[in-house]
């Protein structure tokens, strides 16, 4: 399918501009059913365009805008904040693309391609109707964390056993996991992610700011305030530590240490740095979403300070999806 939409792109684009209409309406309904395009070339100005130029949403290192693609599906245009310097933006999108394209999976935000326009490079994925994980469990008190940590812990394992380098995403929070118009889950950001073989990354140029990115409140201790390069490199392991952090948060609907504001206070970073436990929640709320010994149980196996004792992607995986399977059989029962 993939090749002959390659090829229809192709002859699109060796037509007049004016003249492409019914190569794009055929283009945007194959898409419509398969859900993948070709990723070269660059997309063209005929298949993309921003929609408004008021920013959806704001990262440290880019902002969203919403765009439009072959001039039907809604998309979100992720670039680089204007202020960063043009070298490191380039480099940024790179190794962003680089790791993001390869990836396809239920639960991981699909990479449609990218599109410059004027200095500007856009990476481009469909457009998150519910936005991320965070808002949407605000603005919806109801909705049960548990299958959403489910199809995180799916798009987590697969990330971990990709062939033939696996994937470290790097920055695994709630803001980073999206939501879809269904109310599925996916793995979004992959800027701080690494392909890695035989525990060795693909890439070495990364910038000293890089290893020192990221939030230190799903921050493994062992990579917090590291002296060398390589005491800064995250791990499938420092993945498995930030999960933790996210199960703590689906089902708390806050951050990690919440009673601590400012990301920037002294005590956080204290407690970052031992790799402190965060006190386990009581609240009646908490409890009825699920919050249960074994829950409880497994974010601190995930958060254990010795990254070699913390549990995998796949058995994460297997334990949650135990628990949904037990309690929906208890809820069948009980119907």
């Amino acid at each position: 399918m993939e090749e002959w939409m390659s090829e229809l792109r192709k002859q699109m684009m060796s037509l007049h501009p004016t003249k492409r209409g019914r190569h794009i309406k055929l283009l945007s309904e194959l898409y419509s059913c398969c859900q993948t395009y070709p990723l070269e070339p660059a997309l063209d100005t005929c298949e993309i365009e921003v929609s408004s130029k008021m920013r959806a949403a704001r990262g440290g290192f880019a902002g969203l805008w919403r765009g439009l693609f072959l001039g039907k599906h809604e998309v979100g245009m992720k670039a680089p904040h204007f202020y960063v310097p043009d070298e490191t933006a380039q480099r940024r999108v790179q190794r962003e693309t680089g790791v993001w394209r390869r990836l396809k999976h239920p639960h991981v935000l699909p990479f449609i391609g990218w599109h410059t326009l004027g200095l500007v490079s856009y990476m481009i994925s469909p457009w998150m109707k519910h936005g991320d994980a965070v808002d949407y469990l605000q603005t919806n008190p109801t909705v049960d964390p548990l299958p959403l940590l489910v199809q995180v812990a799916e798009g987590l394992s697969y990330l971990h056993n990709f062939q033939p380098e696996l994937v470290v995403h790097g920055d695994l929070t709630g803001r980073n996991i999206l939501i879809s118009h269904t109310g599925d889950a996916l793995i979004a950001d992959f800027g701080q992610s690494e392909l890695v073989v035989e525990g060795e990354p693909t890439s070495s140029s990364n910038s000293a700011s890089w290893y020192l990115s990221g939030n230190i409140r799903w921050k493994a201790p062992e990579i917090f305030e590291p002296e060398t390069k390589q005491q800064g490199r995250r791990t499938k392991e420092t993945d498995i530590f930030a999960f933790g952090r996210v199960m703590l948060q689906f089902f708390t609907r806050q951050v990690p240490f919440a009673h601590i504001l400012n990301d920037r206070d002294d005590k956080l970073k204290t407690i970052a740095r031992r790799g402190d436990f965060p006190e386990r929640p009581c609240a009646a709320d908490v409890v009825a979403r699920g919050l249960d010994d074994g829950m409880w149980q497994l974010m601190t196996e995930c958060w254990d300070v010795n990254p070699g004792h913390r549990p995998s992607a796949d058995n994460i995986l297997l334990r949650l999806s135990s628990a949904l399977e037990a309690r929906n059989n208890a809820d069948h029962s009980q119907g």
